[in-house]
């Protein structure tokens, strides 16, 4: 269903339901009217929600036209926590309502109990809270290649709770939000997307010349030359300690590709591995 047609639906259900709490009188007297009201008033407040929310998807279309994708765009996603949150708080209200009770009353007459919940939920609200602040974040969006803390992969979903990564090895890594706000965040997309890193160890006897274990690497990457741009290779080293060398093999590739980037890795790594083989042996 477009866009436009969910406003229109939405926009006549809320007619409808405004008429009906208005002619609440017209119900007969077997039916609790107070308990009709409330059920009007939360379903006009979440279509209202709604409506807003279609509002803000259309402008969006008509801004972004064909690079529009409601599934990809932090603001949108943004305004679906943000009217979950809303949606949740108007629930609970409605339903102490339909008991007839009064919220104020409730919390100043449960202030104690109320501190005590508040602690006990201190870490959900704060990545119900970080949620939706990263939801409206420029620094990351959906599709984005991250690195966060030690798990690096895609950013495929950024919810209330948790954000979710999809790795190298196509695993779903789920990320508290509080984890997430905490460690050092990368975002490899906001370079050069297509520059890609193999990190890997090497004992220092196995290397006598960086650009020699270089050459060699790029030569065992014959095969995907066609896909790589040239001149684009580079060994940096990383850590260097008195046994080994952290060492970090990069290129980039004309056109990104997932598996394209995941068979060009286990080749880099074999050819480490078959210097080390050819090496050992000399000695």
């Amino acid at each position: 269903m477009s866009q436009y047609l969910k406003l229109a639906l939405y926009i006549s259900l809320i007619t409808l339901f405004v008429f009906l709490r208005r002619n609440i009188d017209a119900f007969p007297d077997y039916v609790n009217q107070q308990v009709l009201v409330s059920i009007f008033s939360l379903a006009i407040v979440l279509l209202f929600f709604r409506v807003v929310l279609s509002i803000f998807k259309i402008i969006y279309k008509i801004k972004y036209k064909s690079s529009y994708n409601p599934t990809k765009d932090n603001v949108i996603v943004g305004l679906n926590n943000l009217f979950t949150v809303l949606s949740v708080i108007a629930v609970f209200i409605t339903f102490f309502g339909m008991l007839g009770i009064d919220i104020k009353t409730l919390f100043t007459s449960l202030s104690i109990v109320a501190a005590a919940i508040a602690i006990i939920t201190k870490d959900l609200i704060s990545e119900v809270i970080i949620g939706v602040i990263n939801s409206f974040s420029t620094k990351i969006e959906l599709d984005d290649y991250v690195k966060i803390g030690d798990q690096k992969g895609k950013l495929v979903d950024i919810g209330l709770q948790k954000i979710t990564l999809l790795n190298d090895d196509d695993d779903l890594v789920y990320i508290p939000n509080t984890k997430f706000y905490n460690v050092e965040l990368i975002n490899y997309t906001k370079r050069d997307f297509r520059r890609m890193s193999v990190d890997f160890e090497i004992a220092i006897q196995y290397v006598d010349d960086l650009n020699e274990l270089e050459h060699e690497i790029v030569s065992g990457l014959s095969e995907f030359q066609d896909f790589i741009e040239p001149n684009s290779y580079a060994i940096k080293i990383v850590e260097c300690t008195k046994d080994h060398l952290s060492l970090k093999f990069q290129y980039t590739l004309k056109d990104m590709d997932r598996d394209l980037q995941r068979r060009i890795r286990k080749s880099t790594l074999r050819q480490v591995i078959n210097v080390i083989t050819q090496k050992s042996k000399k000695e």
